[in-house]
This record gives C-alpha cells, structure tokens and sequence, in this order.
C-alpha cells in the first residue's frame, strides 16, 4: 500500500490534512497531497499539479466523510495522473 503519512497544516486562514503519496505506477513519484472537506490540491515538489473542489452531491456527507472522498479522489488523480504529466 502506499506510504502515508498524515498531519495538519495550516496554509494561510485554510486549515488541510496532508499525505505525501507514493505513486504505484509509472516514475513512482512521490507526491503531497492537502485536503479537507472542500476539496484538494496535489503538488510534486514545489510545483502544484492539480486543485479541485468537491461536487455539490459530496455536501450531503458529513464533513468528515468529505475529508475522506477528497483524499481518495486526489490519489486517484495521482494513480491515473489525471490533470498531471510525469
């Protein structure tokens, strides 16, 4: 599984989750991912590669169910690199 490790950061007034993500396929790049239950952003090194908010249908969840989906969303823009090059 990929290597994981979480904490929280506070960028400017947004309060995110972070994960470095190790890509499974490909270069196998590593990746940061923050998130919360608005939406993500994925960078690679110091170079943003993708930001996107969450759908409408995703504020029917709780905020800690939208955390969850946005994380997963944002590895599986990582894995597919949807959005991103190598």
């Amino acid at each position: 599984m990929a290597a994981e490790r979480e904490a929280d950061m506070d960028t400017s007034t947004t309060q995110y989750r972070t994960i470095e993500y190790r890509r499974q396929h490909g270069e196998r790049a590593i990746y940061t991912v923050f998130y919360d239950a608005d939406g993500y952003l994925v960078r690679r090194g110091d170079t943003l590669r993708t930001r996107r908010q969450l759908g409408a249908i995703c504020y029917l969840m709780d905020s800690r169910e939208r955390e969850r989906i946005a994380r997963d969303f944002a590895i599986d823009d990582i894995e597919k690199l949807i959005t991103m090059d190598e």
